[in-house]
């Protein structure tokens, strides 16, 4: 029986086991020799063969506080040393919160940008801490607030999934939300793959 090479199949399978490895790597209070478990489940997600899952601008994630809907990365030519993410962010309960930065293992740098145009001419700067108030939504998008997401340190390609974690101040210390972002070419998820 002849067997053939999937690219996307071993770069998702790559990741996942990145994403489980960071997981286990970021747990403030357990390591991996306390917690087994977790080395247990990351392992086997990272073999289990994918199922179909929804693409990321039609699932709400978060939790109980945030809801994020339409995540994405804009698919770039090879190479591509910058690239950039976007969202919808909804405060679902509580109090506003500040929204002052982003990470993922995928790229070197993460940073929130806001686009804008004076004179004519097209600039960026960074949007800096960003207030997210109950019941409102904080929109990223093209033209707009965006993350981004400098120096990709694994393969960025159509179809793909990218864990970024969003950072909210949370007293003194710093919450972190991993929501997955799909590469693709278009905002309405034209050029999607499976």
């Amino acid at each position: 029986m002849k067997q053939t090479f999937d690219r996307n199949t071993f770069s998702r399978g790559l990741l996942m086991m990145a994403l489980g490895a960071s997981l286990v790597a970021c747990s403030p209070n357990e390591s991996a020799e306390s917690n087994p478990a977790a080395v247990e489940a990351s392992t086997a997600s990272a073999i289990e063969p994918a199922s179909p899952v929804p693409p990321a601008a039609e699932v709400a994630q978060g939790n109980d506080e945030f809801a994020v809907t339409g995540a994405w990365v804009r698919a770039a030519p090879p190479g591509a040393m910058m690239l950039a993410g976007y969202f919808t962010l909804n405060k679902r309960q509580g109090g506003t919160r500040r929204l002052v930065g982003a990470r993922s293992d995928a790229f070197g740098d993460v940073s929130i940008h806001r686009s804008f145009v004076e004179d004519g001419v097209s600039k960026m700067r960074p949007a800096g801490a960003l207030d997210v108030n109950p019941d409102e939504s904080l929109v990223f998008e093209p033209g707009g607030l965006h993350l981004m997401l400098m120096s990709p340190k694994v393969d960025v390609s159509k179809g793909q999934r990218l864990p970024i974690w969003l950072c909210f101040e949370d007293g003194d210390d710093i919450e972190e939300i991993e929501i997955e972002f799909e590469v693709r070419a278009e905002a309405g998820g034209e050029g999607n793959a499976g």
